[in-house]
């Protein structure tokens, strides 16, 4: 069984946490649901102003531990670790 998130076929599957990074160095954490299309929160994030790139992570709710990384992305590129 799996304890914390994953991705599959454009959708977040089970519980995921996303780091954006804002140009002026900001940071902040954004929890995720269960299938949430990959795309969709991806898209939402370029459209803010001063997003400079995100990271979105595995995490276990039962732990509350943030596992390893599952896709980043940036205002041109993504792509999988």
């Amino acid at each position: 069984m799996r304890t914390g998130g994953y991705i599959q076929n454009d959708f977040i599957k089970g519980n995921a946490i996303i780091l954006i990074v804002y140009n002026d160095g900001g940071k902040k954490w954004y929890k995720t649901g269960n299938n949430r299309r990959l795309s969709k929160v991806v898209g939402f994030f370029r459209s803010v102003n001063g997003f400079k790139y995100g990271k979105v992570f595995s995490y276990d709710k039962n732990t509350k531990t943030v596992g390893q990384k599952l896709f980043w992305f940036n205002s041109f590129q993504n792509g999988f670790n």
